[in-house]
């Protein structure tokens, strides 16, 4: 599932699971500003961190958690960008973990900030098989 969705209010939206995400983002020249990532499961927080990692090394500032485990993965987050004891000031996360996906997707595509519109774009990675990420992608492609 690799999606290429132009919202409403012209921001670049790759839709994509996990194990594709940095390929896609690649192939479709898409730099990671703004990141969505769900966490339906407490094992599924730990297994993001290398994806997280290469997302920071491509350029993500902002990482929006959603989920029944969006606050565990929001911490998880936080702790990989801690640098000297402090969270760098230049990434910011947020988690949604009792908010339906039609208002964490218009917070995603209409809120979150997005320096330079140039190559940079929404990211929302999710997986097609859960049920919760289906109904997510549905409400991204309304936007």
């Amino acid at each position: 599932m690799n999606l290429v969705h132009r919202c409403s209010n012209g921001r670049l939206l790759l839709i994509s699971r996990k194990i594709e995400a940095i390929q896609a983002l690649a192939i479709n020249d898409i730099s990671p500003s703004v990141v969505l990532m769900t966490a339906w499961t407490r094992e599924s927080v730990r297994s993001e961190q290398l994806l997280i990692q290469k997302l920071l090394q491509l350029g993500c500032k902002y990482f929006v958690c959603a989920g029944r485990y969006a606050e565990d993965l929001h911490d998880f987050i936080d702790g990989l960008i801690e640098v000297g004891g402090e969270q760098s000031a230049s990434i910011t996360t947020t988690y949604h973990d009792d908010e339906p996906a039609d208002l964490v997707s218009n917070f995603f595509v209409n809120t979150t900030d997005m320096s330079n519109q140039g190559s940079d774009g929404l990211v929302a990675i999710l997986n097609d098989d859960l049920p919760e990420d289906v109904l997510f992608k549905e409400e991204l492609l309304r936007s």
